[in-house]
């Protein structure tokens, strides 16, 4: 039976205490007395002491190094005289706690080859202020198949406390190496455990958490193996892949672990850089995952990779740059049915010439979620930015990605999407010179949720679609055919969903702009289009410049009002026009954004390829105006080309916001000058309405009596009031009044 822990770890230290006071020759016997006296009989055998460094060997097995005895399975073992390597190397056991007490100096235990000691108990508790060492031993070089290297075992609830841990790892073919186990809910606890990398031939020092096992707050330097499996846990440690790696199995997750993963620091070097894997249904939880960059030219960096169906969960992932010319970046890399969950991934470009930057790739079915990736830019010239990139039939979902502009003449950071992979509803930002590059994707291309920013989106001879998360944003930048890997032309653009995009870049895509849902604002060109088809339902609306328009949506002009420019019309869809005038006379030609009056400016010779009919309706909202009889305003459809007024007038006209006056359609009058920002326009032609009547509002003094009429009431209804009032109280109410 198991002394408990307070108890042993007081009399650990009092032991202690009497030995560096009695001299050699009478402390056992004045220790067996003070035993007897302080602990239960039944206890007696299960306290084990370990009193080596008077004897030669420094064996675990020797009975000369222990009072009262070796200690057996279920024992309580303590150091607390001599230092002393002990040598665990020929007797297996599974001892309840070690503890070390407070005076104890340094002890090095080594679990040999083919040895195992197991702890079951509450652990280890080192008590002193000096470093305590267990070593498992590897087996040697040639050793027979079969033969394990030392191992310790922590099981049940127990815990490694603060003790140090080497795993050494074999040199020799048909070795093994050393390992510690921790099994059922044990936990590292503020350990520092080290496993050794083995040769070639040899393996690996490993150390293994199975069960509901943690690392606790362990600080594990592997230049060899961890592994988790079960349902374990990286709890809260600090895990150091350098030559060796991690692994997270079954159901086991990383905790809130910190984990870094070193890359190459040897040119072309046949070991592997340091690594997390995540396996099966294996979970990143919300750990700091950091991959370093390698630290010398031809070198790999340090790698993540998720396998199966395993998650990034809610972990931080950095993925850096190569610190040297030609290094490679360090890697997060999504495989089969892995997903990005909610995690936050960032990228970094390279700061040193011809450097890699750091980068997450999507590949087979795999999915980004619903994590945010930043792919910051190059702060170096010559030197490429960040990457993520989406191979195979992986998808972006409804991550946010993000590509930022480098600086010092480095690239940006970029969203390439390649094969057959999707883009489904994420948020798409680029910034600077960090681009979105769907020009290498199979045919037709893709679909985003949304784009926004100031950067380059390289479509080749795809088409992007885009609106599938109905947000409303701004894209600045320049949609365009190619891209860097690419000479294909042709790129087409589609909106869809609900939102609103704003285009106020200058864009130079050739292919078709399909509006099939939403509102698509042009405030800068997509004039290279080779056209724009709204669908019924759907609004383009802007003060920019787009090629010929046509379909059965709606074409509104501005931003309540503007001028927008076209080449022609298509009518024949059934198209609608939607036009604000705010000011009397004609617009302000000369300033697209602010002109007062609405205008699609047409350019072509045949401004319209038919006239109007009572299918297309015209509707002119004068809410923003103040009307006075006898005012004209111009606006609506501005022709460079004379255009008579009856390829309009058969159109169904609806005026709104009209206050009661009457508007009269003058149709088509010449427009002298008209000074639009492109060129001024002489003698073209613009329609023309004029107001009438008198309008529906109310004069002033009618209100003025209301408002009397209403006071003379009231004072008659507060008189009878306080007169009801005062004749409860007694009092004559008509005597109370003002």
């Amino acid at each position: 039976m198991a002394m408990s822990i307070s108890g042993k770890q007081d009399g650990a230290t009092f032991f202690a205490s009497i030995a560096n006071h009695i001299t050699p020759a009478r402390w056992i016997p004045a220790l067996v007395a003070l035993l007897i006296a302080t602990y239960p009989m039944p206890l007696l055998a299960a306290l084990e002491f370990w009193t080596g460094g008077s004897t030669a060997t420094s064996n675990w097995s020797d009975s000369s190094n222990w009072f009262p005895n070796v200690p057996m399975n279920g024992d309580d073992v303590v150091y607390g005289l001599d230092s002393n390597t002990t040598n665990f190397d020929d007797f297996s056991v599974n001892i309840s706690t070690l503890t070390f007490s407070a005076t104890v100096v340094p002890f090095t235990i080594h679990v040999d080859a083919g040895i195992s000691l197991s702890i079951s108990g509450s652990g280890v508790f080192n008590n002193s202020s000096n470093t305590q060492t267990l070593i498992n031993d590897a087996t040697g070089a040639g050793a027979a198949g079969g033969t394990f290297g030392g191992h310790t075992i922590f099981q049940n609830s127990s815990a490694a406390g603060n003790l140090a841990i080497s795993n050494s790892g074999s040199n020799g073919l048909a070795s093994s190496a050393g390992a510690t186990f921790f099994q059922d809910s044990s936990s590292a606890g503020a350990s520092t455990i080290t496993n050794t990398h083995g040769t070639s031939a040899g393996q690996n020092g490993a150390t293994i958490f199975q069960g509901k096992a943690t690392a606790g707050m362990a600080t594990v330097n592997n230049n060899g193996l961890t592994f988790f499996v079960d349902s374990s846990t990286g709890g809260n440690a600090t895990i150091n892949n350098s030559m060796g790696g991690t692994d997270f199995d079954n159901s086991s997750n990383a905790g809130s672990a910190i984990i870094t993963n070193t890359g190459q620091t040897t040119s072309n070097s046949p070991v592997s850089p340091g690594r997390t894997d995540f396996h099966d249904t294996a979970s990143a939880g919300s750990a700091a995952i950091t991959n370093n960059g390698g630290t010398a030219s031809s070198t790999l960096g340090g790698t993540i990779r998720f396998n199966a169906s395993s998650t990034a969960a809610s972990a931080t992932i950095t993925n850096n740059a190569s610190t040297v010319s030609f290094g490679g970046g360090g890697e997060t890399d999504f495989n089969d049915s892995s997903t990005g969950g909610s995690a936050t991934i960032i990228n970094n470009g390279g700061a040193t010439q011809f450097a890699s930057g750091g980068q997450t790739i999507f590949t087979d079915t795999s999915t980004a979620g619903s994590a945010t990736i930043t792919n910051n830019g190059a702060t170096s010239g010559n030197t490429r930015g960040s990457t993520t990139e989406f191979f195979g039939t992986s998808t972006a979902a409804n991550a946010t990605l993000i590509a930022n502009g480098g600086s010092g003449g480095g690239n940006g950071g970029s969203i390439e999407i390649f094969g057959d992979s999707s883009g489904g509803t994420s948020r798409i930002e680029v910034f600077g010179n960090g681009n979105l590059d769907i020009s290498l994707h199979n045919t037709p291309g893709i679909t985003v949720g949304s784009i926004e920013g100031d950067g380059s989106a390289f479509f080749g001879a795809n088409n992007l679609m885009v609106g599938s998360n109905n947000l409303s944003t701004t894209f600045a930048g320049q949609i365009q055919d190619g891209g860097p890997f690419s000479t294909a032309i042709g790129g087409s653009f589609t909106k869809i969903g609900t939102g609103t995009l704003t285009l106020s870049g200058t864009n130079t895509y050739t292919g078709a702009t399909a509006v099939n849902g939403g509102k698509l604002v042009v405030d800068g060109s997509i004039a290279s289009s080779s056209g724009v088809a709204v669908a019924s339902g759907a609004t383009l609306a802007g003060h920019g410049n787009v090629s010929a328009i046509g379909g059965a949506g709606t074409i509104a002009p501005g931003n309540s009002p503007g001028i927008l420019t076209a080449t022609h019309v298509d009518p024949s869809g059934g198209m609608s026009f939607l036009f604000d005038f705010t000011q009397s006379g004609s617009p302000t030609y000369s300033n697209a954004a602010a002109s007062g009056n609405s205008v699609l400016h047409l350019t072509d010779a045949t401004p319209f390829t038919m006239a109007l009919t009572s299918a297309n309706k015209i509707t002119v909202d004068f809410s923003g105006a103040s009307l006075a009889a006898g005012e004209l305003f111009r606006g609506g459809f501005f022709t460079d080309t004379p255009t008579a007024t009856s390829m309009v007038s058969g159109a169904n006209f609806l005026y709104t916001g009209t206050g009661g006056f009457t508007v009269t359609f003058d149709g088509f009058v010449t427009e002298p000058m008209a000074a639009f920002a492109s060129g001024t326009v002489l003698n073209g032609t613009v329609l023309q309405f004029d107001i009438s009547g008198t309008g529906t509002s109310v004069p002033d003094h009618g209100n003025s009596v209301l408002l009397f009429s209403l006071g003379l009431a009231g004072l008659a209804v507060f008189h009878r009031a306080l007169g009801l009032q005062n004749a409860k109280a007694g009092v004559d109410g008509r005597q109370s009044l003002p």
